[in-house]
């Protein structure tokens, strides 16, 4: 998921948790006020007119709701917890959301999602102590046409001297059968078994292949019948990343253009980390987009020289984690991956003196920091 919208999911949910706390601390104070009201019903009237009196108390008590005052807050966790999104909201809002450095290189996770598509389950049999675990780990989650989907198919947890069978299938969205592979289990004995699988996507008639798929495998154990599957993509190629362009210093910027091999013209969204040649840790993660032509064309990204000079390294630089998607439009109502060609996308550095020194200042950042400001003193 781009920056942008993950800045901007995560500031609407603060706004949603505190509504919700504001909108809770009413609902008490409605609640006390009723009850305070109810003890005031009359002790001489009988059961229906005291049900009568209690309803319109309540009445009152919601017609006024908004003249409410919220109380001050008792929680020390809930006020803590804004004081630490304003903290970090004011430390990211110090670069522009297109050009964050980054920490360390647990801290890449946050902006790229490099986990691979897997899944894990335990099967309970009948006469085993121990439910057999099976798993399936694919190579990637984006795949193209004409690729080798691959797989490892991990069955643990056997019973000694297990009799094994296993077929890898490709399943379409609706769990249709696409495609089915045989796997050889002859040469493996022990308690553990891993399987490797290939669809090579050539040897198929693929054209009516959706792009949301599933692959699993279907597993026997001495009789007894598992399966389990991963989901995956497979993408028809739109654009590619070719190369890049002659980066250079645009004032508090360091322009990066990306050259795309583009198949299919659309809006673009391109995201990318920048690492240290020498150093190898990531030092920014980038993001542009912007619409593109079809033929050769380019998407530029910007690093801006405070990301730049967090990470306390002046290059030459990497640009690795490179991810390109054309979203969706009237004409493709899906986003697609695109390619990234493979090889070392490598860019000079140039000294932090030769930009221009100046802050990022968010055009948005007082409005927000005053609406979390005004939220955090209800």
């Amino acid at each position: 998921m781009p920056y942008k919208k993950i800045a901007l999911a995560a500031f609407v949910f603060l706004v949603f948790i505190l509504g919700s706390w504001a909108v809770s601390s009413v609902d008490e104070e409605l609640s006390s006020y009723s009850a305070q009201e109810s003890e005031n019903v009359p002790k001489y009237v009988d059961e229906g007119a005291a049900k009568t009196q209690k309803s319109e108390t309540v009445i009152r008590a919601e017609r006024s709701a908004a003249a409410l005052s919220v109380p001050e807050f008792e929680s020390t966790e809930a006020r803590t917890q804004i004081l630490d999104a304003m903290t970090s909201f004011d430390q990211l809002s110090q670069y522009p959301p297109t050009s964050q450095p980054i920490i360390n290189s647990a801290h890449v996770n946050s902006f790229v999602n490099s986990t691979l598509p897997s899944s894990s389950l335990p099967f309970p049999i009948v006469g085993l102590e121990t439910p057999i675990e099976l798993s399936v780990q694919l190579g990637r989650y984006n795949y193209f046409f004409g690729d080798a989907v691959t797989a490892e198919i991990v069955a643990k947890d056997l019973p000694p001297g297990a009799a094994l069978a296993a077929t890898a299938v490709l399943l379409g969205g609706s769990g249709e059968e696409l495609a089915r592979l045989p796997l050889d289990v002859s040469q493996q004995s022990s308690s553990q078994r891993s399987l490797s699988v290939e669809f090579d996507t050539l040897n198929y008639d693929s054209s009516a292949w959706p792009v949301e798929m599933n692959l699993g495998a279907y597993v026997d154990v001495d009789g007894s019948s598992l399966f389990i599957s991963a989901p995956f993509r497979i993408n028809t190629p739109t654009g590619t990343v070719d190369s890049l362009g002659y980066s250079q210093v645009n004032g508090e910027y360091l322009d990066i253009p990306v050259t795309l091999d583009v198949l299919v013209p659309g809006y673009y969204f391109l995201s990318a980390v920048l690492y240290s040649a020498g150093a190898g840790g990531p030092l920014v993660y980038l993001e542009t987009e912007g619409p593109v032509e079809q033929g050769v064309d380019s998407l530029v990204l910007h690093a801006h020289v405070q990301a730049l000079k967090k990470g306390g390294d002046e290059g030459p630089y990497q640009l690795k984690e490179i991810l390109l998607e054309r979203w969706s439009d009237e004409l493709i109502p899906l986003d697609l991956a695109g390619k990234v060609n493979p090889g070392v996308y490598e860019l000079d550095g140039y000294r932090f003196d030769e930009f221009e020194d100046l802050p990022y200042i968010d055009p948005l950042k007082e409005e927000r920091l005053r609406l979390m400001q005004g939220l955090g003193s209800l």
